[in-house]
């Protein structure tokens, strides 16, 4: 978990998070999971986590998201100001899709900062409307891999201060390995560690 934790905190740092700060999670895989803790211990004062299946946002509540929505079938910024942040200071995008990075933009405060950290395919590519960003003075990040983070994240995990176990979904052997590399649903339930002994 530490490669992962390392690419998550060199896109915190760069997400600008100050005490007090409003910060959306979009995607509540691993990658969200971790960006949701570190929003935290970054200083946030309150964090949303918007993702679609259940169980990942039994987690992230879990994890500490002070809301988390149903992106899917809710009112993303209905909810978002009911649950008092209908001023958004970060986003940051963790499913790597040109709808919710638009989706990110979109639901940014004034002076926010768009971490763009889930990766995209290549060629794909995202509807921006320039004024919009002109207009809240949007800062649009992206994060790539990790320089000197992994002694900062190998730290973080040996002292307990950021939660990598409760991702895993299940430890099974290696007879299901097959597929949970075919069946994306599988794939959507959390990670699973595969143990050759059992």
């Amino acid at each position: 978990m530490a490669e992962p934790v390392a690419c998550c905190l060199h896109g915190i740092d760069m997400c600008n998070i100050r005490p007090g700060s409003n910060v959306v999670v979009i995607g509540g895989g691993m990658i969200g999971l971790l960006m949701l803790q570190l929003a935290r211990l970054a200083g946030a004062a309150k964090v949303a986590l918007l993702e679609p299946v259940e169980g990942k946002r039994e987690v992230g509540k879990k994890l500490g998201a002070d809301v988390c929505i149903d992106s899917i079938h809710e009112d993303v910024k209905a909810r978002l100001k009911e649950s008092g942040m209908g001023w958004v200071n970060v986003v940051i995008e963790c499913v790597g899709r040109p709808s919710t990075i638009e989706q990110a933009i979109d639901i940014a405060g004034n002076k926010a900062v768009v971490m763009m950290f889930g990766l995209t395919k290549p060629d794909e590519e995202i509807k921006v409307k320039p004024y919009t960003v002109f207009q809240k003075e949007l800062e649009l990040k992206a994060s790539f891999i990790n320089p000197y983070t992994q002694k900062r994240a190998l730290d973080l995990i040996d002292t307990g201060r950021l939660d990598v176990s409760s991702m895993v979904y299940e430890v099974t052997g290696l007879d299901k390995l097959e597929d949970i590399l075919s069946k994306p649903e599988l794939r959507a339930n959390g990670k699973y560690i595969i143990n050759p002994a059992l």
